[in-house]
């Protein structure tokens, strides 16, 4: 379902998934497909997560890659015991992970792209 082959010069001209946006990019993709945000954090008294993916049927989708959760966690560098992967239902995913205007550019610009 998921084609990891974006336009990237047009997603990047609105936003920087791999530096920052990726709420913005993940709540993006969960407007168009469904399925709930997930925080990858470093332990659980960590605020903000270290990333941001959608999750959609055990699968987990990012600005580059459709993976496994391990696999997302050692591409962001989360590891160790106080690895702690929480859904948005569990703990909120704050407002500065994610900028609705960049949302909206996005989803049109995902749409067009399928």
């Amino acid at each position: 379902m998921f084609d990891t082959h974006w336009n990237f010069e047009t997603i990047q001209s609105v936003c920087s998934p791999r530096h920052g946006d990726c709420g913005s990019f993940a709540r993006a993709l969960q407007k168009i497909h469904g399925g709930e945000l997930v925080g990858f954090y470093t332990s659980e008294n960590d605020e903000l997560p270290k990333h941001v993916v959608l999750k959609y049927n055990n699968t987990y989708v990012d600005f580059d890659s459709v993976a496994t959760e391990s696999q997302i966690a050692q591409e962001y560098f989360i590891t160790g015991e106080n690895m702690v992967v929480l859904p948005e239902s569990e703990k909120e995913i704050h407002d500065v992970m994610i900028n609705q205007r960049i949302v909206k550019q996005l989803v049109q610009i995902l749409k067009n792209n399928t």
